[in-house]
Formats: structure tokens, sequence, C-alpha cells
């Protein structure tokens, strides 16, 4: 199979975390060209699955806008401009949490969702996460902190409490680098 062949670029808007186009793809074996949305975030994104000196995991609880509801996930955000990922992780997990770790590598990457959004997603585990101080919480952030065991994850994952994509993906990570 070949790839497509972009015709077209129109911006539709750019907007806080995001910039939105129409691109026309030409399919290589029909020949036909077919318009597609596109939204481009501003930034990579990160999230973190921390652990415990216990050997609890770290998840947070807040309100995400799309789908209207208080979401149980990993610890996540953006990646700033020049900003490397694995410091990014470690300020978000500190930002978010008020924790530090003992060590933290990256344990996979995805595509956050390739069939409309242009950005990358850097997965990381954190290991001997404890809290050292308050969280530090953009204005637009309101985050309660809650801790599970990995069976507890697992059973939140099988009924839909836990739903979050990239939670998921960075859950299944865990799973292949523990």
């Amino acid at each position: 199979m070949k790839n497509w062949i972009e015709k077209s670029r129109k911006l539709v808007t750019k907007a806080f975390v995001f910039n939105y186009s129409v691109v026309e793809f030409e399919s290589p074996q029909s020949g036909r060209t077919f318009p597609y949305d596109v939204v481009e975030l501003k930034g990579d994104c990160i999230n973190i699955v921390p652990q415990t000196t216990d050997g609890k995991f770290i998840m947070v609880k807040q309100f995400r806008a799309a789908s209207a509801e208080i979401a149980i996930e990993f610890p996540a955000g953006m990646v700033d401009k020049n900003e490397h990922v694995k410091i990014a992780a470690l300020r978000e997990l500190s930002e978010e949490t008020g924790s530090k770790c003992s060590e933290i590598f990256q344990s996979g990457f995805s595509k956050t969702n390739p069939a409309l959004l242009v950005s990358d997603c850097y997965h990381f585990i954190a290991k001997g996460c404890e809290r050292i101080g308050p969280q530090n919480l953009d204005e637009r952030e309101e985050i309660e902190i809650v801790e599970y065991s990995e069976q507890e994850i697992d059973d939140l994952i099988a009924i839909g409490k836990i739903n979050h994509a990239l939670s998921i993906s960075a859950w299944y990570f865990y799973k292949q680098n523990k």
C-alpha cells in the first residue's frame, strides 16, 4: 500500500492548545482527493505510571471537558517547547502530585490518535515515588490524587472506570516493562 499524497492544506483556526486545518489528500490507488480534518496539538505529550515506595500506583482524578466527566488517569501533560520529554515527565509528576521519584525511564511511545491528531505521546514509568510537597497546578487544573494497587487498576480498566486511552496505553507499557 502506498502513502497518500497531500494536495492542499488550509488553516481554519488557531486555538489555545491546537491548530485546526482541512487537508486534502489524494489516494494513489483511486486517484480521488478527499478532505480530512487535522488537529495539530502545540506540543507532544507525556504520561507517567508512578509507583510509590510501598508498591501502590499514583493516579489523578480530574474533569475532562470533551467527555464532561471526571476521569481517572495517570499524571500527564504537554511537553513545553524545547523541553526534553523526560524533564517534562518529571515536571508533570511534581506539579500534579507533589511527588519525586528515585528512578524514571521511558517505557513506550504512541500516536495519540493518528486519524485526527498530530501529536506523539511518550510513556514513562517512575519508581520509588514519594510525596515531598504540595501540588503546583495550572489555573485550569483541579486534581485529586488517588492510589491503587496493580489489581485495582486492572479491575478499573476492565469495568471502564479508567477509560482514557493514553492511560491505558501507559499501563500496557508498564506491564511490558515492569
